[in-house]
C-alpha cells in the first residue's frame, strides 16, 4: 500500500461567555461562569491499530467545571468526512460540572489503505480554548523515507562525496535494513556506494558511510541517477522503491557572463565559514567550507585586483547562532534579518517569518506564500488572505544592523525564485535610511521579477532617486532563474554605483550622468549618512506583473495547497530562495565606518 502522510489539524472556533453575579433584577440565576481550557493530545504522528488521545482540562489552579458542557468533534479533508480513519469516531463528548479534565480515546482505524489529511475540529460553545491546533500525521505504517544528506533537492555533483540518510517518524521498535542497489548501467558512477542501511531498534534515522560520484573528465550534461531500495520489514515499509539523485556535471562548459554565477565563484556552492563558529560550522555541515576573515581579499582575482576586500556575510548556516528554532511551526529563524512587516510589504499577505521561512538543512533561507488567512503585523492590522515573508537587514542601530551599506561597498546576493511565481515581484533592493520622502531618500532594486506568467524570468535593476524619481534601468532575461544566480550592488564611492548579475555589469550610474538637480544625488553621506537598508520581499498580487486590474484567479496553481505542513514543501509553492548574501569593501575598515555608530559586531557566518 502506498503512503501519503495525512496532517491532523485541529482548529477550534471559540466565543468567551461570562456572566457574574448570582441573580438579576428578576430573581433569575445568572449563567455559569465559564473556565479557559487547553487541549492537547498524545502523539504527533498514528497508525493503524494506534489510539489517538485528545485531553481537555481546565486551566487554572483550584478550577474545575462549572456545568456540563458538550464538544464537538468532526474529522473532515475540506469538504470529505473522514471519520472513517477512525473505529467510532464521537461526533459529540461531554465534559462533566465539577471535573478538571477529559481524555478522549479514539483508536485508529485498523484497515487503512490509504489515509487521509484530516482537519479534527472541535468546537465548544461559549469556552475559551488554548492550544486548540495540533497537527498529527495518520497513515497505514511507519514508513522509511530515504534522503540525501544536506540537500533537500537530491542534487549530488560529479567527484563529489555524498551521504545517504534514512529516517522514520518513530523510533523504531526492531532494526530495519534497507538495501540499495544501483540501476542496471548505471554502476560506473558510483564508488564506494553502501549496499545497506540500517536502523538499529530505538532509533529514528540512520546514515549510510560516504560514497562518491566519479568524475569522468568529459561534459555529458547533468544525469538523474537512480537508486532501487528493498527492505524485507513487514512493520516498516519504504516511503518510495527508489531514490533519484540529480548528478550536477562538473564539466558544465562555462556560460556567458550574464548567465552564469561562476564568473564570480569558480564554486559559489562552498559556504564561508569564520573562524568563531568554525566548531559548530564543521558538526553540522560535511562538505567543502571556505575559512574567510574580514579584510581576505575577494575569491574572484579580478574583483581582488579591484580592491574589494571581505566584511561580513549571511550564510545561513543550520547552527544557533545563525538559525534559531521555531518548535510550534518546525522552521528554523534566520538570525541577521527582521521582519520587513510594512504596509507595502503587506498588501495582500501578513508577514509571519515564524511561519513562512526556515533555514534548511542546505544551510540556505527558504521563504514563500501560502493562500492562508495571517494577521498583518507592523504596518498593517487584521488579517490578509495570504501569508508570506518579507525581511530587512543593515538598518543602523536596529539588531540585524551586522554592516552598513555605504560609500565603499559591494553587496553580493545569491538567489533563486521558484514555484507558481506568477503574479507576484519577488526582489532584492535596498532603501536609504535617511529621514526623507521617497524618492528623494534613493532606492535601488537589484532584482525585480514582475512575474505576468509563472516561466517570466525578466530581471529588472532600477534606481529611483531625486524628487521628480529619476529611475535609470536595466532589463535582462535569466536563462534560468529558478537556479541560483548572484544579483550585486557597487556603492562605489559617493559618485558611482553599479549593479550586476553574476559576471556582467548591467547599469552604471554616475552622480554627472543622473539628470538630477544639485543636491540631489542621494548615494553619498551628506544625503544618506547611516547609508542603506537592505530588503527581500515577494510582493504577490502584484501590479506591475498583473496589470492594473487584478484578475481573480491570478493565484490559481497554488491557491488550492492551503495545508500549511502538508503543502508548504510543494513544488508550486511561490518562494523565494537566499544562499548567502555577502558584503565586501573597498577601502579600510575605519575609512568606510567613518562618522558611523552603532555598528554592531554579529557574526552570522
Amino acid at each position: 500500500m502506498k503512503n501519503i502522510l495525512y496532517k491532523i489539524l485541529l482548529p477550534i472556533y471559540l466565543f468567551t461567555l461570562t456572566v457574574v453575579g448570582c441573580k438579576d433584577d428578576n430573581g433569575i440565576d445568572s449563567l455559569p461562569e465559564s473556565v479557559p481550557l487547553t487541549m492537547t493530545v498524545n502523539s504527533k504522528s498514528f497508525v493503524m491499530g494506534e489510539r489517538l488521545k485528545i485531553n481537555f482540562a481546565v486551566d487554572g489552579e483550584g478550577l474545575s467545571a462549572n456545568e456540563d458542557f458538550d464538544i464537538y468533534l468532526s474529522a473532515k479533508s475540506g469538504d470529505k468526512d473522514q471519520s472513517g480513519l477512525f473505529e467510532n469516531f464521537p461526533k459529540m463528548v461531554t465534559f462533566s460540572k465539577g471535573e478538571k479534565s477529559l481524555q478522549v480515546d479514539i483508536p485508529v482505524n485498523s484497515n487503512i489503505t490509504s489515509g487521509a489529511i484530516v482537519d479534527v475540529s472541535a468546537f465548544v460553545r461559549g469556552y475559551k480554548v488554548t492550544g486548540a491546533t495540533q497537527t498529527i500525521t495518520v497513515s497505514d505504517y511507519y514508513r522509511v523515507a530515504l534522503s540525501l544528506k544536506g540537500s533537500s533537492d537530491k542534487v549530488v555533483k560529479e567527484g563529489e562525496s555524498f551521504i545517504l540518510v534514512a529516517t522514520v517518524p518513530v523510533a523504531v521498535a526492531e532494526e530495519v535494513i534497507v538495501t540499495i542497489t544501483p540501476k542496471e548501467g548505471e554502476e560506473k558512477w558510483y564508488q564506494n556506494l553502501p549496499t545497506s542501511i540500517t536502523i538499529p531498534a530505538g532509533s529514528k534515522s540512520a546514515e549510510s558511510t560516504s560514497a562518491s560520484i566519479l568524475p569522468d573528465g568529459k561534459y555529458t550534461g547533468n544525469v538523474d541517477l537512480t537508486l532501487l531500495l528493498q527492505t524485507i520489514s513487514t512493520r516498516y515499509p519504504l516511503m518510495d522503491e527508489s531514490i533519484t539523485l540529480k548528478m550536477n556535471d562538473m564539466d558544465t562548459p562555462l556560460g556567458t557572463s550574464l548567465q552564469d554565477e561562476r564568473w564570480v565563484y569558480d564554486n559559489p556552492n562552498i559556504p564561508f565559514m569564520s573562524t568563531a563558529n568554525k566548531t559548530a560550522i564543521q558538526n553540522w555541515y560535511t562538505k567543502e567550507l571556505k575559512g574567510i576573515k574580514e579584510g581576505d581579499p575577494h575569491p574572484n582575482s579580478q574583483l581582488a585586483a579591484n580592491n574589494w576586500k571581505f566584511y561580513n556575510a549571511l550564510e545561513f548556516h543550520k547552527i544557533p547562532v545563525c538559525a534559531v528554532e521555531n518548535v510550534a511551526n518546525n522552521t528554523f529563524i534566520a538570525q541577521g534579518l527582521a521582519a520587513q512587516n510594512t504596509v507595502g510589504t503587506q498588501g495582500v499577505a501578513g508577514v509571519d517569518l515564524n511561519k513562512y521561512s526556515t533555514v534548511t538543512d542546505d544551510g540556505f533561507l527558504k521563504s514563500w506564500t501560502m493562500k492562508i488567512p495571517t494577521n498583518a503585523s507592523g504596518g498593517g492590522s487584521g488579517p490578509r488572505q495570504y501569508g508570506n515573508a518579507a525581511f530587512y537587514s543593515c538598518k543602523g542601530i536596529y539588531k540585524p544592523g551586522f554592516a552598513r551599506i555605504l560609500p565603499g561597498v559591494r553587496v553580493e546576493t545569491r538567489a533563486r525564485l521558484r514555484g507558481r511565481k506568477k503574479g507576484f515581484n519577488m526582489a532584492i533592493w535596498l532603501m536609504g535610511t535617511a529621514n526623507r520622502s521617497w524618492p528623494l531618500v534613493g532606492e535601488v532594486d537589484i532584482l525585480e521579477n514582475p512575474a505576468g506568467t509563472d516561466t517570466d524570468n525578466d530581471a529588472h535593476q532600477t534606481l529611483h532617486m531625486g524628487s521628480v524619481d529619476r529611475n535609470p534601468s536595466s532589463m535582462n532575461m535569466i536563462t534560468k532563474m529558478d537556479d541560483w544566480n548572484i544579483y550585486w550592488f557597487e556603492w562605489v564611492d559617493d559618485k558611482t554605483v553599479k549593479m550586476g548579475i553574476n559576471g556582467e555589469t548591467t547599469l552604471t550610474v554616475t552622480e554627472a550622468t543622473s539628470g538630477l538637480p544639485a543636491g540631489e544625488w542621494p548615494f553619498n553621506r551628506t544625503m544618506n549618512p547611516d547609508g542603506l537598508y537592505y530588503i527581500l520581499t515577494q510582493a504577490p498580487a502584484n501590479n506591475w506583473a498583473l496589470g492594473s486590474v487584478i484578475p481573480e484567479n491570478w493565484d490559481e496553481g497554488f491557491a488550492s495547497l492551503n495545508n500549511y505542513i502538508a503543502d508548504r514543501d510543494k513544488d508550486a509553492i511561490p518562494r523565494l530562495e537566499i544562499d548567502w548574501v555577502r558584503f565586501y569593501i573597498n577601502k579600510s575598515k575605519s575609512d568606510y565606518l567613518q562618522g558611523v555608530s552603532g555598528v554592531s559586531n554579529h557574526t552570522f557566518y
